[in-house]
């Protein structure tokens, strides 16, 4: 796990079959597993919803997802004497918060420890790496528009693979096709990045196959390697001029190929407030979006972990003071 926590923010849409007119507190009422009807209480309806989201969540095996070899599920998500369940309601304000633990599979490899390196253990294909993961879904009642929070860390995230369970969690057959669920940054972030971002280095990486003479027998061996080249600004260039630069650089040569051609090309920008760099994919449309990257927001503990109370604070005071005055007409959180 590495030790940069970050937050991704989504917009999830509700799309009913026909009537576009369906709010979340219709969907709650029609597809929820104890019979909510329209004459509960808003808290009973919400309520409801949330005990089938546990359900879903919290079932006897992981959720997995085989293609991109990652998984997920939810440990303790009933209170158990003085101990909080990792997954909590606020029915008030139509938010489920918590963490919830997942990572790859599919790799087999071995793992040790200090001061017994002869002792070694197969990790087996099947067994998955666990990283914990804070989440907060805000479902405004009178809307069909919600706000998904994921965390995740710079190299190792499952947010993919949960986005596609919020996705289905809005389903329902004949009714409702799978929800929308769409990236969003808020906008004085966005603002923040637009503003004290540049560029600090390409990198460019490609597969190539070389040969060699070989002595004993005598003949050619190839081997295959994956060749990388960065191009790192001294002194920092501004974002405007990607496309410009990008084009520049893209142009010069390796083993007679452009850098352009090479399979994989990433950009990376500073933020020069906090240091912080982001990649980004090199493509056709230059759709870079901000990082909100945790560390100086949140405590983050010595083991990389985010400090969870914090960040449900940080994710709610955003989701308050900056994305419902943003997205949301009044009358669409008068509930709360």
């Amino acid at each position: 796990m590495a030790n940069n926590p970050k937050l991704e923010v989504y917009q999830v849409w509700l799309t009913p079959k026909g009537s576009k007119d369906k709010t979340f507190r219709d969907f709650f009422i029609e597809t929820n597993s104890k019979g909510s009807s329209r004459d509960d209480n808003n808290a009973t309806i919400f309520l409801d919803f949330f005990n089938d989201f546990i359900h879903k969540i919290d079932t006897d095996d992981f959720i997995a997802n085989s293609k991109k070899k990652k998984a997920f599920t939810a440990y303790d998500t009933r209170p158990v004497g003085k101990f909080e369940p990792s997954i909590k309601i606020h029915s008030n304000r139509c938010i489920i918060e918590g963490t919830i633990e997942g990572g790859r599979y599919g790799q087999k490899r071995n793992k040790s420890s200090f001061g017994s390196k002869l002792e070694k253990e197969d990790i087996k294909e099947n067994d998955i790496i666990l990283d914990k993961f804070y989440f907060c879904l805000f479902t405004p009642l009178n809307s069909d528009l919600g706000i998904l929070f994921i965390q995740s860390y710079t190299t190792d995230t499952i947010s993919d693979i949960f986005t596609e369970f919020i996705k289905s969690i809005f389903y329902q057959k004949g009714v409702y096709n799978k929800a929308k669920v769409e990236k969003f940054v808020p906008k004085r972030i966005a603002d923040e990045f637009r503003n004290h971002s540049q560029i600090k280095r390409f990198k460019f990486s490609n597969r190539f196959v070389f040969d060699q003479m070989t002595n004993n027998p005598i003949g050619v061996e190839y081997e295959e390697f994956i060749i990388k080249v960065e191009a790192v600004s001294k002194n920092g260039l501004p974002k405007e001029s990607l496309s410009n630069w990008l084009k520049s650089i893209s142009s010069k040569l390796f083993d007679r190929r452009a850098l352009g051609s090479f399979n994989n090309g990433k950009v990376y920008l500073k933020n020069t407030e906090t240091t912080n760099e982001s990649a980004f994919d090199i493509n056709s449309d230059f759709d870079i979006k901000p990082v909100i990257y945790l560390r100086g927001r949140v405590e983050i503990k010595e083991d990389g972990l985010p400090n969870f109370e914090d960040l449900s604070k940080f994710c709610l005071t955003l989701l308050d003071k900056e994305i419902i005055p943003e997205v949301y007409c009044k009358n669409e959180i008068q509930e709360r």
